[in-house]
């Protein structure tokens, strides 16, 4: 029944929130409504007004990530610090892995390295798996060595291409790679797009756990560039995304011309367009030391700890949230 997964939801949560405690995190709270929902070029988010005593409206967003908010707790001196708590996306699937609303790990270190960010990750959702008693977990699909590739070994490796970032021809060079998805006439982005979910996920799905890493700088987000290539990763297991991590990018000048950048293309989109967060800029310009941040899918985690095909049983009232028309189910 579903109120056995959520008790064994609860204990995974109380040992992620133990391994962060014996390691001396802060665990923090930070606003879920906000001025600036996020950062990215293709995600869509939920907006309302906040109206003051005086009937003044303000635009303001139900946040995609706390992530502006905790890199500024990192200017005020915070080292180590995470938080559960609820993210929100809009526009996209009802689907098996994916909901409108869902709970976010997030967690940020500064000092370490890129590869020990890696490990460490690993050794979280080994230490997630552990705490449920042994026949509520699935196989030890987590828990095995995980497989690191590269975005350019990936390529080489499944679909025997040189790969270069923002090549023009890429669409071209996959045809007959038996990728039904891609036209010949799709663009950069939306070749690389379909590549990730129609070649790369499909042979995630047989490799256990995989470390997807060192992405094209075109796809940096708010990662730290370096030579040409983006210093991110992203943990799968059996083929579903659960994390994606940066080496942080923490230049004010260079997070405002990325945001900038991607708000011109969110404009040719017709996407909305939120505002910037000056507070972030302000906290970034105050200096903050070399970091990594990590933000994971609890909702999923907990499915696959649990041997679940998908999230209903172990996100609490999604067969009732306000979206669904069923009149029953938890």
């Amino acid at each position: 029944m579903s109120f056995e997964k959520w008790k064994k939801r609860s204990e995974i949560k109380a040992a992620i929130r133990g391994f962060f405690s014996d390691r001396k995190y802060l665990e923090i709270d930070t606003p879920v409504l906000v001025t600036c929902p996020g950062t990215e070029v293709f995600l869509e988010y939920f907006k309302t007004d906040w109206q003051d005593f005086t009937g003044v409206q303000h635009p303001v967003w139900l946040r995609s990530s706390p992530e502006l908010h905790m890199k500024q707790a990192l200017a005020k001196g915070c080292d180590r610090i995470y938080q559960m708590g609820p993210c929100f996306r809009n526009h996209g699937e009802f689907a098996d892995w994916h909901s409108p609303e869902f709970t976010m790990l997030e967690w940020y270190e500064k000092g370490i390295e890129f590869d020990e960010f890696i490990l460490q990750t690993h050794e979280l959702i080994k230490h997630a798996f552990y705490s449920v008693a042994s026949e509520f977990r699935t196989s030890k699909l987590l828990i095995g060595d995980p497989k690191i590739l590269s975005v350019s070994e990936a390529f080489k490796e499944f679909l025997g291409i040189e790969f270069q970032d923002q090549d023009p021809e890429l669409a071209k060079k996959l045809q007959g790679k038996k990728l039904h998805s891609i036209n010949e006439d799709d663009d950069f982005e939306t070749a690389f797009s379909k590549v990730l979910i129609d070649c790369f996920e499909k042979n995630f799905e047989r490799m256990g756990v995989v470390v997807l890493k060192d992405y094209p700088a075109s796809q940096a987000a708010l990662s730290v560039i370096e030579g040409e290539v983006s210093k991110r990763f992203e943990f799968y297991v059996g083929g579903i995304e659960i994390c994606n991590a940066f080496k942080e990018a923490l230049d004010p000048i260079e997070n405002r011309k990325r945001y900038e950048e991607a708000l011109k293309k969110r404009a040719e989109r017709n996407a909305s367009l939120p505002d910037h967060d000056f507070a972030f800029y302000a906290a970034l310009d105050s200096g903050v030391e070399a970091c990594c941040g990590n933000a994971l899918g609890i909702d999923r985690l907990v499915a696959l700890i649990l041997g679940e095909k998908n999230l209903d049983r172990v996100q609490p009232f999604r067969k009732r949230a306000p979206f669904s028309k069923e009149p029953f189910g938890i």
